[in-house]
């Protein structure tokens, strides 16, 4: 077995030998490229299996498909984020197939096309031929690669055979994926041609993988900004706009500002465009906000409980460094935090979160999104965008990221819990609580609410998850602040 990269990061191994069926039913290239292949994933063997208590540690079947499949999706599978609409999941496999399963029936022409394209760009499996292949989806996500994987039934695979690899998620860093996706491209088509030196396909593969070593940014940022590919946003004006934050030279690093597109809708005006680059500030080196960054991955479940540490954690640091209390306008101000109000087009984005090496931190509030239009949702906007600031740049020091409904859920529900323990602190809520004597009563924690300048809505909430209220007194809080329709008001902490 011939391998390219880390198991303990990412890696492809493979090795070809003869074909057991002689050719039959196959393509000459197919032929010849029999053989065997894993991919490793921060140390797990996505290609694993078992069947009758036998385990396999390798995908047999033909690889030039597999070949073929990465190098025709080259721009997608590195740079193209967001799924074809707005979805409750977190990673690429469980959009899919939960969006689909919800959606059947009910889908139109255009709706299901769109995610049938999307899912051969990004599922391993639409390049099986007949194979037996692992459940695998990739996708962008920020400046890594995200990998998500599952079980999910083998039309004529036999009973009894299952992939090893529980169901779960990893990102790597974009950078040594796309050189090990390379380096295996570049290698196991060479050895084919060494085998077929006379075969087109193979020669069209390598004029392509040729092409792939010339692309720039150019090329890729269609793929990152839908309303490019779609013709509702001009790339030249946009490359004008943020020409001196994006390096045409490299194809690893990403900008913030571009970066931000990956989780804003494809509607995008060019206005909003303007707007957003306009407010824009170049950063110094030793900007205060940096030493407070830190690099968290997103947990799978009870993102609130991440937030949360998170947000204990920061206003401890905070208190200790400047010997003051981490209050958000004192946030602001002492880590040099410009936030910038307009509104935009999309009232469905709430705010957006910028910085960088070259970009001043800055936090964009859409006065035109319902939530902002009191001063207690516009301090929770501003609370959650310092989270994405501060935790959410993966493996760089890049974030650009527009809160709403195409943004990564998990990175929303944790950036909400964030917010709500910033803004309510258990020191503050104690304080607050300490004298009550009905703590169930609607017009208490409206009140309450009121003194912490937060929603009754995000109180509420918050009381529960930290244990001051069970949750028959959470629901009927809840219903009757619903139903005493407060018209302003919009769930910001997640339950």
């Amino acid at each position: 077995m011939r391998r390219v990269g880390s198991r303990n990061v990412f890696a492809i191994e493979y090795a070809f030998s003869p074909d057991p069926d002689d050719g039959k039913a196959a393509l000459p290239e197919e032929s010849h490229s029999w053989g065997c292949f894993a991919i490793w994933v921060n140390g797990l063997n996505l290609c694993q299996s078992s069947y009758n208590n036998e385990t396999s540690d390798v995908v047999s079947w033909y690889l030039y498909p597999v070949i073929s499949w990465f190098a025709r999706n080259w721009q997608p599978l590195l740079y193209e984020e967001q799924p074809p609409a707005p979805t409750e999941r977190s990673v690429a496999r469980a959009m899919f197939f939960e969006y689909a399963k919800q959606a059947f029936g009910f889908m139109s022409e255009e709706d299901g096309t769109a995610w049938y394209n999307w899912g051969q760009r990004h599922a391993l499996r639409s390049c099986s031929n007949g194979g037996i292949f692992p459940d695998v989806f990739m996708r962008a996500y920020g400046d890594c690669i995200e990998f998500s994987w599952g079980n999910a039934y083998i039309p004529g695979a036999p009973a009894g055979l299952f992939f090893t690899a529980p169901y779960g998620s990893e990102v790597v860093e974009r950078s040594v994926v796309k050189g090990v996706l390379a380096d295996f491209l570049i290698a196991a088509t060479g050895d084919l041609l060494a085998k077929m030196p006379e075969s087109h396909k193979l020669q069209d593969l390598d004029a392509l993988l040729s092409k792939i070593s010339e692309y720039d940014i150019h090329h890729y940022l269609p793929w990152m900004i839908p309303a490019l590919r779609d013709n509702r946003a001009d790339k030249e004006n946009l490359l004008e706009k943020f020409g001196k934050f994006v390096d045409i030279s490299t194809q690893d690093f990403i900008p913030a500002p571009v970066l931000m597109f990956g989780s804003l809708s494809p509607a995008i005006q060019e206005r909003d465009v303007a707007v957003i680059a306009d407010a824009i500030q170049q950063c110094r080196e030793d900007h205060p906000l940096f030493s407070f960054i830190r690099r968290i991955p997103i947990p799978d479940k009870k993102q609130y409980e991440s937030g949360y540490d998170l947000s204990l954690d920061f206003i401890e640091e905070f208190r200790e460094r400047y010997n003051t209390e981490a209050d958000l306008d004192c946030i602001v101000n002492v880590l040099g935090i410009a936030v910038v109000r307009d509104a935009f087009s999309d009232t469905s984005m709430r705010g957006i979160a910028m910085a960088g090496r070259d970009v001043a931190p800055t936090v964009f509030v859409n006065t035109a999104h319902p939530h902002n239009t009191r001063a207690h949702g516009e301090r929770f906007t501003i609370a959650h965008e310092i989270c994405h600031l501060l935790f959410d740049r993966q493996y760089g020091q890049e974030v650009g990221i527009s809160s709403g409904p195409w943004a990564p859920v998990g990175v929303e529900k944790r950036a909400n819990a964030f917010a709500a323990m910033l803004l309510m602190p258990p020191g503050a809520v104690e304080e607050k609580i300490r004298s009550v004597d009905d703590l169930a009563r609607l017009a208490t924690v409206r009140d309450i609410a009121e003194d912490l300048h937060v929603s009754a809505t995000a109180f509420i909430e918050h009381l529960f998850n930290l244990g001051a209220i069970g949750i028959l007194d959470r629901d009927r809080l809840r219903k009757e602040n619903r139903d005493s329709q407060e018209a302003t008001e919009m769930p910001d902490c997640v339950p």
